[in-house]
């Protein structure tokens, strides 16, 4: 019997000095990380961080993806979510503190 994949969509966020990859859910963004060397390197690192899951790049981009390209190239402009948190329990509890 096969298992079914969770499917989680990326895109590159392009800006200066570092590009990111965002990586998302149908609940929220889900990984940002920057690319210190290639993209391809990059979903390698996310997909050892993310058992299970396929990435694929995104067709179509949710409506906080630009909210979220603001956020990133002026730290006055806060990015609120949605989010889809994942990590140890400790980690959440962290999260939720702050």
């Amino acid at each position: 019997m096969s298992t079914k994949k969770e499917i989680l969509h990326y895109t590159l966020i392009d800006q200066e000095p570092l590009p990111f990859v965002a990586a998302w859910s149908a609940q929220g963004l889900c990984a940002l990380s920057p690319i210190m060397q290639t993209l391809e390197k990059s979903l390698m690192e996310l997909a050892s961080q993310f058992k299970g899951v396929s990435f694929y790049p995104a067709d179509e981009h949710p409506e906080w993806i630009q909210a979220l390209s603001s956020s990133l190239k002026d730290p006055c402009q806060v990015y609120k979510g949605p989010y889809d948190l994942r990590g140890t329990e400790f980690q959440q509890a962290v999260w939720q503190a702050y």
